[in-house]
């Protein structure tokens, strides 16, 4: 989902996207889909990969993972990006709708669910777009690719996660945090009580978009991600700044 942001940048950063367990191109295992597990598992890689102090951007579970980089790992990044995120735990109301999703797709296939997940995950302006009707097939085929053990697992930690709140005064990297003004998933309003809690963060709403503006209006992503970058390097380049 970051395959416009990639491009992007990777003329001036080393840009490394990976695929978390179960999605992607990832294995599927049998456990280890928790929150605390999937940060273990980033931050191994990071180091791996000698990339530390990084700059993180996380979308959606990405988010959750980097709200705990930050606050547990702090010398780890160089700054955090939060993606159509949230520090809330997931509303009752919405678990017990994703959990009958979840159960169909994970018995059956998640194919004949394509079209009730595409609402979820992109925006009424994006869905109605006819220019842009090759982009969601592209997308309907890979949601219906994805393991339906993989993705099913996944998704039920993400509904069974903690709420962050008490991370959040915790983080003291350089946050911009973007949500879609259509997001079904992580309102606005979560954004908002997340920029009030961190310190030294920005917000911008993205007009036009759902769940995934990565994919929905990539340009407004790749300008505000690279102004952002931009500044916080600056920033860390001046004398007297750690």
């Amino acid at each position: 989902m970051f395959n416009e942001q990639v491009k992007e940048l990777k003329r001036h950063y080393r840009c490394i996207s990976l695929d978390l367990r179960g999605q992607g191109d990832s294995e599927v295992t049998k456990s280890g889909y928790d929150m605390e597990t999937v940060t273990d598992v980033t931050l191994a890689l990071i180091k791996a990969l000698d990339c530390a102090p990084c700059h993180f951007v996380g979308h959606a579970m990405g988010g959750f993972i980097g709200m705990r980089l930050a606050a547990d790992h702090p010398t780890m990044l160089r700054s955090l990006t939060l993606l159509d995120t949230s520090a809330d735990a997931q509303p009752p109301e919405t678990k017990r709708r994703f959990r009958r999703l979840l159960y169909i797709g994970r018995v059956f296939s998640f194919r004949p669910l394509v079209k009730r997940i595409l609402p979820i995950m992109f925006g009424q302006d994006f869905l109605q777009d006819e220019a842009r009707k090759d982009i969601r097939e592209f997308w309907e085929k890979q949601f219906a690719n994805n393991s339906p053990a993989g993705l099913s697992r996944a998704s039920l930690s993400v509904m069974k996660r903690e709420a962050m709140n008490n991370y959040l005064d915790k983080i003291n990297v350089s946050t911009l945090i973007m949500v879609g003004e259509q997001d079904l998933i992580t309102p606005v309003s979560h954004s908002h009580r997340m920029h009030e809690a961190i310190k030294d963060s920005e917000l911008l709403v993205i007009a036009d978009a759902g769940h995934s503006p990565t994919v929905e209006n990539p340009q407004v992503v790749n300008h505000a991600l690279r102004s952002f970058l931009q500044s916080t390097t600056q920033l860390q380049q001046q004398p007297g700044v750690a």
